[in-house]
């Protein structure tokens, strides 16, 4: 006799993802349930199970909860409209004649455990269907698990491959390493190489503690005793339940199909495929049937175009295009808003999937035609979440990338391409990150760029006149210095006037160019041994580049008192934010110069600039992430962390901390991050290498838990050729397996921040998409860890608070997310 028990979300969850968007007659998105009931039926179709049953959560707190608050907390709610689906599983569930379980207070992989331990004692071999880890530990020789996803048996064989202990220690092996997804703490600095070892020597968890004066190296054993109790509160979470009081017998699962019952359900979700899989006839309603009435703009006609569910779009110099299977339109010229007037019924329709290359082009257009554009997807945003490896994401190159013929139709082109990027997505587990965060952001993101932000045209130009003036002055102190004048924007030139004739023999030559090097780094050098014109050098470049880039370049792109920056979403590896034309995030925060240039950025008429800016979020994020206690201890009682590492790192009270010690002390807690270098640190905190060094090494012992995670990560990206962030976001890193000393020690410095700065930039992201109306309508600009926003004065304090609790509140970490507020009239003030 052998039950089947299915992992009913894990399926609905599949399916969602990896499903085009489908609509039932009434409208709503069923592509889960379709997929669900797919599943279900090749199920039962082998006719292999005398018994099958459903697991659910009941959608409510379970006894974890109780156990530990935070529990799963970081975990993003599901999308409305999959939401909105979960009822119609147990619908689904009861038409196919399906028992569906879900107990209160107890997750569906306990009920799996339950029932699977039930069958077990009654003779029953058992298969669960589920991609979930934790059931892993249920298998043996009666009972297997088959993955949805690989499509395979996950064998006792194939755990111990995977996690390098068999399934009856993996509740030890996960409470070792928790889960960074369901916030299980674990053990801090064990990773999985060392937990396997471990129980491998010790066999459980218990014998582990029982004998831990014995292990070796005494880093991992103090860790081990600091984070007892923290290990066994792990084991607890992961644990399954075996013993939920289910009011059914196993006798209740056999399945009863209802015909009638059956043939309602598909009819009101019009599932004909599956009707006729089944053998239930009838016609589907008609009610979501819809057609493009023949139009005619500028001598271009637009016939008929039937849509089924997705249309395929491509908006490029040559106009837009528009197919579906059957039809295809291409509007050249004239009025682009017209003809999206004359696709607005398709372009709005939530149950019509629009799949562009770059769905942001027409969303933009859209917003500005007062089009509530629905239901897109955007082929360049997931190619780039797959492998950010490509520079280019336009039609061409994407079909070269992929191996598709340029010359068939486009429409088929945007599908073929659609699929194969799709799958790509779903093999490297990225959706999420691309349907819950990216996807939606674009909408945020056109918005923002609509609305600009104002800009005082005439205090940039008298801002243009005072840095010429101090260019000049620099420039006749430069010439006096040097004894002739010469092109200061020339490096060659540049080059022979400081090592030619001013300090003979100093310099370093090209080998590709055989000029000199006159680099920031070549000129910090001669800074440092006190050549004055060194300095004056480094602040002419910055002046220039100031008055070239920003004072002169932003007049450039005034329109109508506002800038209109774009947002740049495939830029960086790690998902920051950048921003073209103009280049809005790299004007210098930390100079007076580049506060003037800030002070440029105004609020609107009758309105004020709120700037919300996350505090330290690196560090917290850090201190999360390697569950540093000292840290998190440190920000949770809202103390000064610079001044905090100052005490412990020089050995004094925080009382007797100066303000350069604490200098030195922030220098090292941001350079960390960095996975900074003793010559980095060095020239950071102005102090000597070997002193940096010293540092360096005092700070790992101070907080031992970091070099365990850096360790860590590092491992991960030369395992994998890439790190996540907290959230799942995947960061390729290049050159982490390069033979060149110096890219692979770059490439690992990289890994090291990748996770804590992509954690950062999706909690923004988080927040800005949880910015309720209509204060996201206020929302301006992002740069970093700060949103800026130009909001009516009257209404400024009262949506300063909102702003602030959404930005502390997007996500949950064990440490507080503190955002600092500041109101005034321009960017520089506030």
């Amino acid at each position: 006799m052998k039950i089947c028990i299915i992992d009913g979300y894990g399926i609905v969850f599949r399916a969602y993802f990896s499903i085009p968007y489908l609509s039932c007659p009434a409208g709503q998105n069923v592509s889960a349930l379709y997929g669900f009931c797919n599943v279900i039926l090749k199920i039962m179709e082998k006719k292999e199970f005398d018994l099958i049953v459903i697991a659910l959560d009941s959608g409510k707190k379970t006894f974890r909860n109780e156990i530990l608050d935070t529990y799963k907390a970081n975990r993003v709610e599901a999308p409305e409209d999959l939401r909105l689906q979960f009822p119609l599983i147990r619908e689904a569930a009861m038409a196919l004649g399906i028992c569906a379980i879900e107990k209160e207070g107890f997750e569906a992989d306990d009920i799996i455990a339950t029932l699977a331990k039930r069958a077990e004692k009654k003779g029953y071999r058992t298969e669960i269907i589920t991609a979930d880890k934790d059931i892993a530990q249920l298998v043996n020789e009666n009972i297997s698990v088959f993955d949805p996803i690989k499509e395979s048996i996950m064998s006792r064989e194939v755990i111990f491959e995977k996690f390098g202990v068999w399934p009856e220690n993996l509740a030890d092996f996960f409470a070792l390493v928790g889960d960074a997804s369901d916030n299980i703490p674990g053990v801090p600095g064990i990773g999985p190489k060392t937990a396997s070892k471990l129980i491998s020597e010790y066999k459980q968890l218990d014998l582990i503690y029982e004998k831990s004066d014995l292990i070796q190296p005494l880093r991992i054993q103090k860790i081990l005793k600091e984070n007892r109790e923290s290990a066994y509160l792990s084991r607890k979470l992961v644990t399954l339940i075996e013993d939920v009081p289910l009011e059914v017998e196993l006798s209740d699962l056999t399945i009863k199909r209802d015909d009638m019952l059956l043939d309602g359900f598909l009819k009101k979700y019009g599932f004909q495929s599956i009707a006729r899989r089944l053998g239930v006839d009838y016609t589907r309603c008609p009610a979501s049937e819809k057609k493009l009435k023949k139009a005619e703009i500028d001598g271009s006609f637009f016939n008929d175009l039937e849509l089924d569910g997705t249309a395929y779009i491509h908006m490029d110099e040559n106009g837009l295009y528009i197919a579906s299977e059957k039809y295809e339109a291409l509007y050249e010229n004239g009025n682009l808003f017209s003809f999206l007037g004359v696709i607005k019924e398709v372009l709005e329709a939530d149950y019509i999937k629009k799949i562009l290359i770059d769905a942001k082009c027409l969303i933009k257009e859209c917003i500005e035609a007062k089009i509530d554009v629905k239901a897109v997807e955007s082929i360049d945003i997931m190619e780039y979440l797959s492998s950010q490896t490509k520079k280019e994401y336009s039609l061409q190159s994407l079909c070269e990338n992929y191996g598709i013929d340029p010359s068939i139709q486009i429409g088929v082109r945007i599908g073929m391409l659609y699929q194969m990027v799709f799958k790509n997505l779903f093999s490297k587990k990225s959706i999420y990150i691309y349907q819950h965060i990216e996807k939606p952001l674009i909408f945020t993101l056109c918005r923002m760029e609509k609305l600009g932000i104002c800009v005082d045209k005439e205090y940039l130009s008298h801002l243009s006149e005072s840095f010429s003036s101090s260019i000049s002055k620099l420039e006749a102190r430069i010439y006096d210095i040097a004894g002739q004048k010469f092109n200061i924007g020339s490096p060659k030139q540049l080059g022979q006037v400081l090592f030619e004739k001013l300090f003979v023999d100093k310099g370093k030559k090209s080998k590709k160019s055989g000029d000199y090097s006159t680099d920031h780094e070549a000129l910090e050098k001669l800074s440092q041994n006190g050549h004055e014109i060194a300095d004056l050098l480094l602040e002419w470049r910055q002046l220039t580049k100031l008055l070239n880039t920003y004072t002169q370049g932003l007049q450039k792109n005034i329109n109508n008192d506002r800038i209109h920056t774009t947002f740049e979403m495939k830029a960086t590896s790690t998902g920051r934010l950048s921003s073209k034309n103009p280049n809005l995030q790299n004007i210098p925060i930390r100079t007076p110069e580049g506060s003037k240039i800030r002070e440029a950025f105004i609020a609107s008429d009758g309105g004020n600039l709120i700037s919300a800016d996350y505090s330290q979020i690196e560090l917290r994020i850090l201190a999360h992430m390697a569950d540093i206690k000292s840290l998190k201890e440190a920000f949770l009682s809202n103390a000064d962390i610079h001044t905090k590492t100052a005490s412990e790192l020089f050995g004094m009270p925080e009382s007797k901390v100066s303000k350069e010690l604490r200098r030195k002390a922030k220098a090292i807690n941001f350079g960390i991050i960095y996975g900074i270098t003793a010559f980095g640190l060095a020239k950071n905190a102005q102090i000597s290498e070997s002193e940096a060094s010293s540092y360096i090494k005092e700070y790992f012992k101070m907080y031992p838990g970091i070099k365990e995670y850096m360790d860590r990560i590092v491992q991960e990206a030369v395992d994998n050729n890439f790190v996540k962030s907290l959230f799942g976001r995947k960061c390729f890193i290049a050159n982490i397996h390069s033979s060149n000393f110096i890219a692979r020690s770059a490439a690992q410095r990289a890994a090291i921040n990748a996770p804590i700065q992509s954690t950062a930039a999706d909690i923004i992201k988080i927040a800005m998409l949880k910015m309720p109306n209509p204060i996201n309508e206020f929302m301006c600009l992002q740069i970093h860890d700060e949103l800026l926003f130009d909001i009516p004065k009257e209404v400024c304090k009262e949506y300063s608070y909102i702003i602030k609790s959404v930005m502390e509140n997007a996500v949950k970490i064990s440490v507080p997310l503190n955002v600092d507020i500041r109101i005034s009239t321009s960017w520089g003030d506030s």
